[in-house]
């Protein structure tokens, strides 16, 4: 099985659905997890979050690792789901910071995206997982000028950004405070405030997702 790691306890489904439309056919949680049974190793080690509302699913990809700035960046597939909605199904890019475990999920390097009205969400799911690894190493050049890029108020910066992508105040203020763990002043240092805030205990899976997903959208921004 699976190896979890998961900030919100045992590894449980809790389902719980509504019906928008006669076309709304929902994605099992458990049937995502079942193709990843097959796709990955036994004892693969993921980082997990789980709500009655969204799934958040990472799982690194050591043999992939590449190094920024004497750091090590792993990528990865990332999965989310929402058994009532809240997003669409999607696997994409993920990219986890070692140093510290942050987490980057790509805003333009998703394999599939699909709403749960679509029958055949899962299907080739080993094709999904070679192209996710195909576009987990086209990120690296942006990362890499992220980190040249001057940002002369990066306090301001996060809340503009924050803004932008729809995060409350309080979110925004959850990722200036990280911001001051590790301060710095590049776009680099900003998209890893948003990666960092997601690593809160006391977060929701939705909140986990929009930190790493805004983290994503910043960098995404860079050319």
């Amino acid at each position: 099985m699976l190896v979890v790691n998961s900030n919100e306890g045992k590894f449980q489904f809790r389902l719980k659905r509504n019906i928008f439309t006669s076309r709304y056919k929902p994605i099992d949680n458990t049937e995502i997890m079942e193709r990843l049974l097959d796709a990955f190793a036994l004892h693969t080690r993921v980082e997990f979050k789980i709500s009655n509302e969204m799934m958040l699913l990472n799982i690194p990809d050591h043999s992939m690792a590449f190094t920024i700035r004497n750091e090590k960046m792993v990528p990865g597939s990332h999965f989310s789901n929402s058994e009532v909605g809240l997003v669409a199904y999607s696997c994409s890019v993920f990219y986890q910071r070692l140093i510290c475990t942050n987490g980057l999920i790509s805003a333009d390097a998703i394999a599939v995206k699909t709403r749960h009205i679509k029958r055949n969400a899962l299907d080739d799911f080993n094709a999904t997982m070679d192209e996710v690894r195909r576009m987990a190493m086209e990120q690296e050049g942006r990362m890499r000028l992220s980190i040249e890029s001057k940002v002369d108020l990066p306090q301001a910066s996060i809340a503009s950004f924050g803004r932008r992508f729809g995060l409350t105040k309080d979110e925004i203020q959850e990722v200036q405070n990280a911001w001051e763990h590790e301060p710095g002043d590049t776009l680099w240092s900003v998209i890893q405030a948003f990666t960092y805030a997601a690593r809160g205990s006391h977060l929701s899976a939705e909140q986990s997702y929009r930190f790493q997903r805004t983290g994503g959208m910043i960098l995404s921004l860079v050319r």
